[in-house]
């Protein structure tokens, strides 16, 4: 005993002095909660989520938990039933800027923002990021945030309208999916094809939920009264193939077949279309 602690003493004095302490902690910890990733946290027990009944913001947090094999359960608000528990929500601390997502564990964590909750997610099932990869991969979220803003900006517009929806799918996704083509993993990775950490990650279930958001929309024809394409990722090469892979996954493929999933949704509709 007394020789073990000599050397686990004198591993630290090494560490300290060759500037390795903080990876040999990491290790220890990534062993202590047996699961990879640069800031494991333990098992998260029972999982609420907070949401409404679509896909919307939660969506990449419900791929992160599928993936992570989180059984989970979720309050589902309405129009109707979302001001009186955003103002309990607000009151208690749960929804602390009064929006949702929101994740309420059996271990007692309360977790709010939608990025902050997938990133709780996928630290408590093994799917972050390395730390050496850590910048790449907030990197990589924040230009997933970049594309959803983008999308926000055309849906949410006073003139939104099958033109102004055209010149999105044609013009505006494009540059963001040639950003991320420059990004994504090399052909040849097939079965890996992963971007970052060499594998799976919350990235990589954040590209494929946007991916996934934004192929199902340009293809909406709104029963056939306009313009569609079915083929956004035909300049992306390296997208299309991490995005087949990604679909072969078994928990992946099964939340997409199941019913636990919400039907695709408008936030909001072309004038053309709105009654």
């Amino acid at each position: 005993m007394i020789v073990f602690v000599f050397v686990v003493i004198c591993a630290v004095l090494v560490s300290h002095y060759t500037g390795n302490l903080c990876c040999i902690c990491r290790k220890v910890k990534e062993i202590y909660y047996g699961k990879p990733g640069c800031i494991p946290l333990p098992n998260p027990g029972n999982v609420t989520l907070h949401y409404f009944g679509v896909r919307g913001k939660a969506e990449g947090i419900r791929f992160i938990m599928e993936e992570g094999g989180i059984s989970y359960d979720e309050t589902k608000f309405t129009k109707a039933t979302w001001p009186a528990a955003k103002a309990k929500g607000v009151e208690s601390g749960l929804y602390p800027f009064g929006q949702v997502p929101a994740l309420i564990t059996s271990t007692g964590s309360k977790v709010a923002q939608s990025l902050v909750v997938a990133h709780f997610v996928a630290r408590s099932t093994g799917l972050d990021c390395d730390c050496r990869d850590y910048q790449r991969c907030e990197m990589l979220v924040q230009g997933i945030e970049d594309i959803k803003y983008h999308f926000g900006l055309l849906i949410k517009h006073a003139d939104y309208d099958f033109a102004r929806r055209k010149e999105f799918i044609d013009n505006v996704l494009p540059v963001w999916l040639k950003h991320f083509e420059k990004l994504a993993p090399s052909l040849t990775q097939q079965d890996g094809a992963f971007f970052a950490s060499n594998r799976i990650t919350w990235v990589d279930l954040l590209v494929f939920e946007v991916l996934n958001q934004q192929i199902t929309y340009a293809a909406d024809d709104f029963g056939g009264k306009t313009y569609k394409n079915t083929e956004i990722l035909k300049q992306s090469p390296k997208l299309a193939n991490f995005y087949r892979q990604m679909l072969k996954r078994d928990r992946i493929d099964a939340y997409l077949q199941s019913e636990r999933r919400h039907p695709f949704t408008h936030f909001a509709k072309p004038k053309e279309v709105r009654t």
